[in-house]
């Protein structure tokens, strides 16, 4: 049995639709037909159409004055917000009060939406009833991208009770901040083949043996153990292979070198390269402090991520970071190689660009390069060919498009 509808040939636009909706609104049509009646009573000198032009007056009266009055008896409260990265939903709530019992205010808070959107809907709190001291709770989904926003102004709609005329009124509030971090990407395994020394199992980066390591034992050997750690001798006396066991004293690091030069910032809402490279360093970091290694911030952050909450600060800078003028991408370059220098003895450093930069990693460092290319980010809608991550000694150059699947990418996925 089909159960299809059946389409309709007369079915009227949409923007056709919207141009009826916008000119056909209850107030327009009240206007007409006082305007008409009036025309008519003075002609004809009719008593009913004289009573009906009183009955608009009325109408119009009680829609000036009443929405003016709920809307100066209200009082207004934000409560704190509690952040959430991009593309999430999020809670917004508000501690409404009024001396006497007010209807149909309808709140509007400002969606904290990065400069670039600012005429971004708004999400509403309407009630039809206000009694004293309720708490309005709203359910929105934020943008894909990351902002960090004060919000201390809330603005009141009343069109009560006829809807003929819609007054509006911007209330004072405390100043909250409404802070929507990075989106994350879920990054389960990095790709094998962009690791120096990574075991076959696991496909984690794996601390290279230092002088300053501290052997603790033997133990029996295990899928994926390098055969430069067997105890030969141990082994032909056992009878079983022995490999030897060492405590990292420093443990496996990522160094994320941030850019936040204006030159990253292109493309649009959330195909945006510098978006991209903050969520990625974001979903960087929480994997590392997943796998309990340490993560070093430079470049326009500082600090480093070795617990939760100093992951939930790095968040916080990320979400609060915006696009700085610089002379050119060379004042990067020249960050990179410091950071690099500074942090020579982390596994993995990652940095952002839009070129491949010639960087100087140490003997035992891995510097993957994340290059953004520009022509997709400018022109999203064209066919740019894929171009397959490149090794140059201890740098791999990972080329990354607008329309490219970040999460299969950094997963080794095809």
């Amino acid at each position: 049995m089909n159960n299809a509808k059946p389409t309709s040939n007369l079915a009227i636009p949409e923007h056709w639709q919207a141009r009826f909706y916008r000119v056909v609104q209850m107030r327009y049509v009240v206007i007409f037909l006082f305007i008409a009646l009036s025309f008519i009573a003075w002609n004809r000198g009719l008593a009913l159409l004289y009573g009906m032009v009183a009955l608009l007056l009325a109408m119009f009266a009680i829609s000036v004055v009443l929405p003016q009055l709920y809307l100066a008896r209200l009082r207004v409260r934000s409560l704190p917000i509690a952040p959430v990265h991009a593309g999430d939903e999020q809670t917004l709530s508000l501690n409404v009060s009024a001396a006497t019992p007010v209807y149909g205010i309808s709140l509007q808070l400002p969606t904290a939406v990065p400069p670039q959107e600012p005429e971004q809907a708004l999400a509403a709190l309407t009630f039809a009833r206000l009694r004293s001291h309720p708490q309005l709770v709203s359910q929105t989904h934020t943008a894909q991208v990351r902002s960090y926003a004060l919000i201390d102004t809330v603005e009141a709609h009343c069109a009560y009770p006829f809807g003929i005329l819609q007054w509006r009124k911007t209330l004072g509030t405390n100043a909250v901040s409404r802070t929507v971090y990075p989106k994350l990407i879920a990054i389960r395994s990095l790709p094998a083949q962009w690791l120096t020394g990574a075991s076959q199992n696991d496909a984690h980066p794996q601390q290279h043996q230092h002088g300053d390591d501290l052997f603790i034992g033997l133990r029996d050997y295990r899928y994926g153990d390098h055969y430069r750690r067997i105890d030969w001798r141990a082994s032909a006396r056992t009878g079983d292979i022995k490999v030897r066991e060492f405590e990292q004293l420093e443990q496996p690091s990522f160094l994320l070198i941030i850019n936040a030069d204006t030159a990253m910032n292109i493309g649009d809402g959330e195909r945006n390269a510098f978006e991209h490279s903050l969520s990625l360093a974001a979903s960087l970091a929480t994997f590392a402090l997943r796998q309990g290694y340490h993560t070093v911030l430079a470049g326009a952050c500082h600090g480093s991520v070795a617990s939760s909450q100093q992951l939930t600060d790095f968040y916080q800078q990320l979400a609060e970071l915006n696009p700085q003028d610089r002379a050119a991408e060379s004042n990067y370059n020249q960050r990179v190689n410091d950071a690099l220098a500074d942090h020579s003895r982390t596994s993995v450093a990652v940095s952002f660009s839009l070129e491949p930069l010639a960087s100087t990693p140490s003997q035992h460092q891995n510097h993957w390069q994340c290059v953004f290319d520009k022509n997709s980010y400018l022109k999203p809608l064209m066919r740019v060919p894929r171009q397959p991550v490149t090794a140059q000694g201890n740098r791999r150059i990972i080329p990354i498009r607008a329309n490219d699947n970040l999460e299969r990418l950094f997963n080794g996925s095809p």
